[in-house]
């Protein structure tokens, strides 16, 4: 269930971001940098709707902001993300 829960949020997600891109109104607004901002924002609750989907409460959240993780919430996801060796990673730099 969490995992379909997921899933539709990031589906939702990426029409949100797509939809922001698409948007020529953004290219003529009259304050610089909109299209970040709004950006930046859908990334900020997309993070912390996926934190409560998986239990984090906002404690959680805060706790991922001040220390610049995403994931929080998610038991071990630290450990798992840290363990996976994608090519061109610092992994493989090593």
């Amino acid at each position: 269930m969490k995992r379909k829960m997921a899933q539709e949020l990031h589906d939702r997600h990426m029409a949100m971001i797509s939809g922001i891109w698409a948007n020529p109104n953004f290219d003529q607004a009259k304050e610089k940098g909109l299209r970040q901002k709004v950006l930046d924002e859908v990334d900020e609750h997309f993070r912390v709707a996926l934190v409560r989907i998986y239990g984090g409460t906002d404690q959680d959240v805060e706790k991922a902001k001040q220390a610049g993780q995403e994931f929080v919430g998610i038991e071990g996801a630290a450990d798992l993300f840290s363990a996976m060796k994608v090519p061109g990673g610092e992994a493989d730099d090593k």
